[in-house]
């Protein structure tokens, strides 16, 4: 079969080029329209429950992670001049389409008695900017008094004070939030330079703004920096402008399909897609290499330049094949899981990969055949010395010293064993920035001063009409916030409850000590008022609406919380916050809640984040649940890590197959998959030892690197079975054969590989800068476990007893092919003709 491939490739070269270049100007049109994502990443199957409840959440309350958040703190904004100047930015903002509220100081309201109308009436505490400092001073000890606001949006300890601009939920998630934060860093800018007063930006759209903008980036800039190592890694071993261009040529064909194939399948750009162009240029140069190598050992052997084209297809293009199979089903085991950032890497991933073997199989034969054949300097790389020395001392080790290999795995599994018990799953919400970046910074200002600002939602469902405003209800769900407060991690929590306690201060002429919840004394008045308030489009009732459902049954309260990672966020929801949900609002069907220690109120907590609540429920209890983005992401990350390590054993069982397939000897798949493990498990050694976290862009290493490092234990253990038959079934001659015939090949794509991933180091985003330097020393750690130790292990454990009908997948890898296979290819008859 190979040998009519190899034939047809040739014979109708025009053919090929014509169908490939039309391939690549359909992907390139489609490339065009490929946008980049403006969506936070779904991390959890959309059949989960508390993913249907957020988005119900989302469709009766609105987008819970909407918010931009602009701090500061200086002394100087309470200044006059400064001040009006802060109130023009925050007015200005509110201009800008696209954004629904602005909180801040400058624009606080409060509310007002209107005994005419008996309802309360929103007004500005600084309904113009004030004209003397007299005036700001003694508007500003107004709003001290309004402690709706205490601690929300002015920090009562050092002044620090926020402007919290929400954005309208359809701009949120597409390009129109780039331009909405662009006018606002416009605005703010503008003020900094006025005032000399430096500003902090936060929340989830600055966040992703910051993120989507860097992808961009660095989808840019990995894809030249990887064209470059890559060059150079080839000029240095071929010694030749020919063996750096072709390569890269076919290479640029890839990217292109993969671009088409983003735009094909209509897939955006997320900080993991925007990564296979980079990926794909490494992954795809060692098919060149492999073609390449084989090429100029062929035409040195016998100087007829297409008969050694012809060869290298037929010879090594089943290996090629299942190599690059390999690789693939590294990427193709994330296509199974329901995550869709994943699922579409995975995806695009895999195809082009198979892409990338059939593109070089074609074009890198063609392209040559019209070149002239090469010179003898640029063979000169298949003598090199300092190489060969490298291989003889190897070949020394493997025959003369296995047992110190043995003891060198065992030393080395031990302290991997170790670092791997030290090992933590730990994720952040803003993970992948660097930790000295301005949003990091940023991020830790509203940490310190405002207690943080990713969002975190209690809903509470009163299971009833109007329950909302049942004074029990709200008096137990006031005990409920004020626990909340006395955890340091959230902020004060916003609701419904500090609306209430605000309008009965209204109603006693906004006397800051009648801050409370009405009494049966006065709630049937302020009630009323409320009522009126209910019925009419004022700011008020905007704002009930954005705390109770229209039905008046249900409630939220909002509180922000400090990015502490997912440990500590899965503590203090499961160990902290749902221990004292159930203590507030829940009854059990045996006994008070009053009996049981922190250890058992935790447990039940934990239960109740695993939906077990129906044992101790009871139905005239108010029904309270936790949801968020916050919540999410925890769950998301735990589901995520938990699925890579699947991903992972189930690369190990498709390769395992594959590999039963290709050789048909359990020895040989069992010393290949050993030997390749072991490179994975000095990786997760050495993240222990360093302290790096089991995450999402860390987990996805280990079932790539798996794929890719497989393929050095391919091509010896196709060579090496191959030598067995032609050295008579004598195992140490076939070791050793092997080792220099495909030792060479090994070392220069392992090399390449490194040196390509090690440019992902240069990335800003820290998952990214883990995902290049965990995979190289993982890929450079397989290089040397196939060059010593699986050599090694054959010579120990191989018998070398097979038969040649075992193997008919890689029959006609190398020796084992008729002898009209070696026909010489004329190049005069090499002729495209027209059919009649």
């Amino acid at each position: 079969m190979w040998t009519k491939i190899a034939h047809t490739i040739l014979k109708k070269r025009p053919v090929f080029l014509v169908i490939i270049a039309l391939v690549t100007v359909f992907m390139g049109y489609h490339a065009r329209k490929v946008q980049k994502s403006y969506e936070l990443a779904q991390l959890v199957p959309p059949s989960d429950i508390d993913y249907q409840y957020l988005k119900n959440f989302k469709a009766k309350y609105g987008e819970d992670g909407n918010i931009v958040a602009i701090g500061l703190m200086d002394a100087k904004v309470y200044q006059l001049k400064n001040f009006n100047a802060l109130k023009k930015l925050a007015d200005d903002v509110k201009k800008i389409d696209g954004v629904t509220q602005v909180l801040s100081l400058p624009r606080m309201q409060y509310l007002a008695k209107d005994t005419t109308n008996r309802k309360f009436i929103n007004r500005p505490v600084f309904s113009e900017n004030p004209k003397s400092q007299q005036e700001l001073d003694s508007l500003l000890n107004f709003a001290k008094t309004l402690r709706f606001y205490e601690n929300q949006l002015v920090n009562a300890e050092n002044g620090a004070t926020m402007i919290l601009v929400s954005m309208d939920k359809v701009i949120l998630n597409s390009p129109e939030r780039d331009v909405l934060i662009g006018k606002i860093y416009e605005l703010t800018n503008r003020f900094i330079a006025q005032t000399k007063i430096q500003l902090h930006y936060a929340g989830v759209p600055v966040v992703r703004n910051t993120m989507m903008t860097k992808v961009g980036k660095e989808l840019t800039n990995l894809l030249i920096f990887s064209l470059l190592a890559t060059a150079l890694v080839l000029f240095i071993f071929f010694k030749s402008l020919k063996a750096v261009i072709f390569p890269l040529l076919i290479i640029g064909v890839v990217v292109i399909w993969t671009m088409g194939m983003l735009g094909l399948f209509g897939y955006e750009i997320t900080i993991l897609t925007g990564l296979l162009p980079p990926i794909l240029v490494v992954i795809g140069i060692p098919n060149a290499v492999y073609l390449l190598n084989k090429y100029h050992q062929e035409f040195r052997r016998h100087g007829n330049k297409i008969k050694a084209l012809s060869t290298i297809i037929r010879k090594i293009g089943v290996v090629t094949l299942m190599t690059n199979t390999t690789t693939a089903i590294g990427f193709f085991v994330f296509s199974f899981m329901e995550i869709n950032i994943l699922r579409e890497f995975g995806i695009v991933a895999s195809i082009n990969i198979m892409s990338t073997f059939v593109v070089s199989l074609i074009l890198l034969p063609i392209f040559f055949s019209y070149l002239p054949a090469p010179k003898s300097r640029e063979l000169t790389h298949l003598d090199r010395r300092p190489l060969n020395a490298v291989l003889t001392n190897f070949e020394n080790i493997v025959f003369n010293h296995k047992k110190i290999v043995y003891a060198v795995l065992v030393m080395i599994l031990v302290a991997s064993s170790i670092g791997i018990s030290k090992m933590k799953v730990v994720a952040f919400m803003v993970d992948d920035i660097p930790a000295e970046s301005r949003i990091k910074r940023d991020l830790a200002f509203f940490e310190e001063n405002f207690s943080g600002v990713m969002p975190l939602e209690v809903v509470i469902d009163t299971r009833r009409k109007k329950g909302v405003i049942n004074l029990r209800n709200l008096q137990q769900v006031d005990a409920f916030e004020t626990e909340l407060r006395k955890i340091g991690l959230l902020s004060p929590p916003v609701s419904i409850i500090n609306f209430i306690k605000a309008t009965r201060q209204a109603y006693y002429l906004n006397d800051s000590s009648y801050y409370t919840l009405p009494t049966r004394n006065d709630q049937g008045f302020i009630l009323q008022y409320l009522k009126t308030n209910s019925q009419d489009t004022s700011a008020t009732a905007k704002l009930l609406s954005a705390f109770v459902d229209t039905t008046g049954q249900t409630m939220r309260i909002s509180l922000k919380v400090a990015d502490v990672g997912s440990i500590k966020m899965d503590s203090l929801i499961n160990q902290v916050v749902r221990p004292q949900v159930i203590k507030n609002f829940y009854t059990p069907k045996t006994r008070d809640f009053s009996t049981m220690d922190d250890d058992e109120l935790v447990t039940r907590g934990e239960r109740m984040a695993e939906s077990i609540t129906k044992e101790f429920f009871n139905p005239r209890s108010l029904k309270v649940e936790i949801t968020g983005t916050t919540l999410l992401f925890i769950k998301g990350n735990t589901y995520l890590v938990n699925n890579l390590k699947n991903s992972l054993l189930l690369a190990i069982v498709l390769i395992s197959i594959l590999m039963a397939v290709l050789f048909g000897s359990f020895r040989m798949i069992l010393v290949s998959i050993l030997t390749n493990i072991i490179p994975l498990a000095v990786t997760a050694g050495l993240m222990g030892f360093f302290g790096v976290p089991l995450k999402p862009s860390t987990a996805l290493i280990f079932s790539i690197a798996f794929g890719i490092a497989v393929d050095d234990s391919i091509h010896y253990l196709a060579r090496y079975r191959q030598e067995l038959f032609a050295n008579k079934f004598f195992v140490p001659d076939a070791i050793k054969v092997s080792l220099k015939e495909t030792g060479t090949g090994m070392i220069y794509t392992s090399i390449i590989l490194f040196f390509g991933f090690v440019v992902f180091v240069s990335s800003e985003f820290q998952g990214t800068v883990w995902l290049g330097g965990l995979t190289s020393i993982t890929l450079i750690t397989a290089m040397f476990a196939n060059l010593l130790l699986l050599p090694s292990m054959l010579l120990s454990f191989d018998s070398g007893k097979y038969t040649k009908s075992s193997y008919q997948m890689i029959e006609e890898y190398d020796e084992f092919h008729l002898e009209d296979d070696d026909e010489e290819i004329d190049m005069d008859l090499l002729k495209v003709y027209k059919e009649d």
